[in-house]
């Protein structure tokens, strides 16, 4: 009897997958009416998470694919055993016991029911269990359990948690937002600048709530950004009191796949540093008024005062050697006029170099003229004055900034140039005054130029002085510097300069 048994078993067809075997038909087809078997293979064969389906005695009447392919475990290991004895009773978990016990006794269902497991050979996994009791027309009980792996996904979170964490102990202001400005997270940093709490922020879009006034077109930051995947710049926030605060802004755009791109957004607090440069800015601008005020002073000091006696000296000894009552000292004398004559030219030279009357009476051309031929004439350097269209009379902070430019500039090329030959040209369109000045000389060592952001900056004081003293006016200093010269150029509008 046993031989028959064992070659009827040998000569058995392998079995099926697991959804067709012959021993899950018998059983389920007589539970099952045809129709209903069909629709629940089909829900059980292509459900992601991993599916059983067991008895009211928790034996296991079907699995699903993606609970072989997750566990590691085989048909034959599988169907018609209890759950507690799968594998190597890895399914023995004290939790899910109470959970499946509780479903059969009382009806119950549950949702995402936690269970954390170390498996022999996957490690520890998170898994989140659903479970339904279905009763059958034939009286029968079964267990609809659903397995959802969501260790990568939860392990993910408690990342992030520990991150955001990590993040609310900066004093800096951290905000995550989706593109269309949703705030995602809000730091205690964020709970401090602005004085809304996490709770009320969370959902707000940020450039509303904070009203942001932002450098440039939000578009153009927003191309910028996507284009790149970062963006840096100021900003201006208005905090729950109504305070308005500069920020240093810093943004980074995270892009994952299946994942929706989030914005990190840090933001550093420069209220008071710009406080204190625009403090500095008119600080600087009032010794700068100061400083034309007194070269005026001088200058008009020496032109009316100082000249005035050297000219009477002058006068005095022309009468005396007209007199010829002093034929024995007559060349000491001439000597002296011709001094005072030199010494009337040098004060009538300085007084003009310190506040030329031309820039005041007739403008910057003539002053310019006038200050270029008498640099040709001392420094014996050509130098081609350019003015290209109606320059005509500008507001007298800008006259007089620029001149101050021309004068630093040609002194510059005098003592450190080597130049034979110098440009200036001077042009005003489209609401702005340009001026350009430029030498055939060895150029600036380059050690005496910083690289920054925008520009190249010369170390030295009086250009310095000028870059400030045109930024007051809303204008713009660049110099560029090579072996074959160098070329200063200057941007000044003049909308912006008259406002002031």
């Amino acid at each position: 009897m046993k031989k028959p048994l064992r070659r009827k078993r040998k000569n058995q067809a392998a079995p099926s997958p697991p959804s067709r075997t012959k021993g899950k038909a018998s059983t389920l087809d007589k539970l099952f009416p045809v129709g209903t078997r069909a629709y629940a293979d089909t829900l059980t064969e292509t459900a992601r998470e991993s599916v059983l389906i067991l008895d009211a005695k928790l034996r296991v009447l079907v699995a699903n694919p993606a609970f072989y392919n997750s566990f590691q475990v085989s048909p034959a290991e599988t169907v018609s055993r209890l759950i507690f004895e799968l594998g190597n009773r890895q399914w023995d978990i004290p939790a899910l016991r109470k959970l499946l016990e509780s479903i059969t006794r009382q009806n119950a269902r549950v949702d995402d029911f936690e269970v954390r497991h170390d498996f022999e050979h996957l490690g520890e996994r998170i898994m989140l269990l659903n479970a339904r009791r279905i009763a059958l027309s034939s009286g029968q009980t079964l267990i609809f359990l659903s397995i959802e792996d969501a260790t990568d996904r939860r392990r993910e979170k408690e990342a992030l948690e520990r991150q955001a964490a990590l993040l609310d102990l900066t004093h800096d202001t951290v905000i995550v937002r989706a593109l269309n400005g949703e705030i995602l997270f809000w730091n205690r940093g964020a709970e401090e600048m602005y004085g809304w709490g996490k709770e009320y922020a969370l959902g707000k879009t940020t450039h509303q709530l904070l009203r942001t006034q932002f450098p440039k077109p939000f578009p153009e930051i927003e191309e910028q950004l996507k284009r790149t995947g970062h963006w840096e710049g100021e900003l201006v926030h208005t905090t729950k009191a109504g305070e308005l605060r500069t920020l240093n802004s810093r943004w980074a755009l995270r892009q994952q796949d299946n994942i929706e791109p989030v914005i990190l957004e840090i933001n550093h607090d420069i209220s008071n540093q710009k406080q204190s440069e625009e403090t500095l800015r008119r600080l600087s601008a009032y010794l700068m008024t100061l400083q034309d005020e007194e070269r005026r002073r001088i200058a008009r000091e020496l032109h009316d005062s100082t000249g005035q006696k050297l000219a009477a000296a002058k006068l005095q000894l022309d009468i005396l050697v007209k007199s010829g009552n002093l034929k024995s000292h007559k060349k000491a004398i001439v000597e002296t006029s011709q001094w005072i004559d030199e010494c009337f030219q040098e004060v009538r030279t300085l007084s003009q170099l310190l506040h030329p009357p031309l820039l005041d009476e007739a403008g910057l051309i003539s002053a310019t003229r006038w200050v270029v031929d008498g640099f040709s004439s001392r420094s014996k350097i050509q130098v081609d004055l350019q003015i290209e269209g109606q320059v005509g009379r500008l507001p007298q902070p800008v006259e007089l900034a620029l001149f101050r430019v021309i004068q630093e500039s040609l002194s510059n090329i005098h003592r450190h140039s080597g130049a034979k030959r110098a440009q200036i040209k001077l042009a005003r369109a489209n609401g702005a005054v340009r001026l350009e000045i430029s030498d055939n000389g060895k150029g600036i060592p380059p050690e005496l130029l910083s690289d920054s952001r925008h520009s190249k900056q010369v170390v030295g004081v009086g250009i310095l002085g000028m870059r400030e003293r045109l930024s007051q006016l809303g204008g713009t200093l660049e110099i560029e510097s090579s072996k074959d010269g160098t070329t200063v150029k200057v941007s000044v509008p003049l909308a912006a300069s008259a406002a002031r």
